[in-house]
């Protein structure tokens, strides 16, 4: 899908230069903030999430948008799961582990990963 001109495979943006220093506080994200079509999605600005001990942070190399974000966007799962917009959408993404809950298993910050992220989670 489109979204205005950019492609939705933009999905969360961490700067280099903050990952370093550890002063992270916000990333970019592919969000909608009321449900309908592909034209109420957008690029916005989000507070980066502080991982649960069982969680993995990850800085996105690459995500996709797939038929359930598109019918969780349009509302055709808000009788099933009650939304708190804005939502970041995404499910799958592969990228780099940058911090490591205390129960994460054997991943370390470094690590390079795919996933299908568990919104309800989050």
């Amino acid at each position: 899908e489109k979204m205005g001109n950019q492609t939705s495979s933009t999905f969360s943006c961490l700067e280099d230069s903050a990952v370093a220093t550890g002063s992270i506080k916000k990333m970019r994200a592919v969000i909608y903030d009321d449900y309908g079509g592909a034209n109420v999605m957008k690029l916005g600005t989000v507070p980066v999430p502080k991982p649960l001990p069982t969680q993995l942070l990850v800085r996105v190399k690459a995500a996709s948008i797939n038929p359930i974000d598109v019918k969780r966007r349009e509302g055709g799962l808000k009788q099933m799961q009650k939304e708190s917009f804005p939502v970041t959408l995404g499910y799958d993404v592969s990228g780099e582990v940058i911090e490591v809950g205390a129960q994460a298993g054997d991943f370390k910050v470094g690590d390079q990963i795919f996933a299908r992220v568990d919104q309800r989670a989050s």
